[in-house]
């Protein structure tokens, strides 16, 4: 592996380990390319898990991907601001205007990382779905009952099933947020490749991401940090 500045790397302040993959838009024409960042190392093991996947008429393809600092910033202020829609267990709206600064915030943290902590900082992780499985016209959401029984549920169950030929590809992806531990909300969309993530995942310190939130214009910054190393160990480390 590549030496790259870890702190800045885990923190998403840096995107010297991306490369630039071209992959098809999933709005509108499906054949218009659009660039997602992943990490240059994991970009030739996702090209072959693609390829496994197309053998089972699967089009597997990356709707999110790489998220600097900045970007996961501007989400999360969307939602604690009530300009972008906080969700409930079930992807139905929540009015957190009436909630106190730690409810909100365990309210966001369901399904929204803390800038700093997200995966996507990291180029290893990403958001997947089947394009051979959209209906026209139809809009992703990204939402479970997609994957349970739903459009991409085809998806769900080849990237659980066993095959002796892909396996080894295979087992070094796997789905962190698959079942509900208590922090973050089952993603079955957000695929994760093991082997680099896992160094990462390692190397979260509460020391430098405590030194990033103090420094940024994050919303409830002050209970953030007064709560954050359980915020880390329920929805991070857990």
């Amino acid at each position: 592996m590549q030496k790259y500045n870890l702190e800045k790397l885990v923190l998403g302040t840096s995107d010297d380990h991306l490369c630039c993959l071209n992959e098809n838009a999933f709005k509108g024409d499906l054949n218009q390319k659009k660039c997602v960042f992943i990490h240059t190392e994991v970009l030739p093991m996702y090209q072959k898990l693609k390829l496994f996947a197309k053998s089972s008429d699967i089009e597997l393809r990356i709707i999110s991907a790489y998220r600097s600092f900045d970007q996961q910033l501007k989400i999360w202020n969307q939602k604690l601001s009530g300009s972008r829609p906080v969700l409930d267990d079930f992807s139905r709206p929540l009015d957190i205007s009436k909630m106190d600064a730690w409810q909100r915030i365990r309210s966001v943290l369901r399904w929204t990382a803390l800038p700093g902590t997200s995966r996507h900082h990291w180029g290893t992780d990403f958001d997947i779905y089947d394009a051979s499985a959209i209906p026209k016209s139809y809009s992703i959401k990204l939402i479970s009952s997609e994957y349970s029984g739903g459009v991409f549920n085809r998806l769900d169950t080849w990237l659980d099933s066993k095959d002796a030929e892909s396996d080894d590809i295979r087992t070094k992806f796997f789905r962190p947020y698959k079942k509900d531990k208590g922090g973050v909300a089952p993603e079955p969309w957000h695929l994760s490749y093991k082997p680099i993530a896992d160094i990462y995942h390692k190397k979260i310190d509460i020391g430098f991401l405590k030194r990033q939130i103090s420094n940024s214009e994050i919303i409830e910054r002050q209970t953030i940090l007064q709560r954050l190393e359980e915020i880390v160990e329920t929805y991070v480390f857990n």
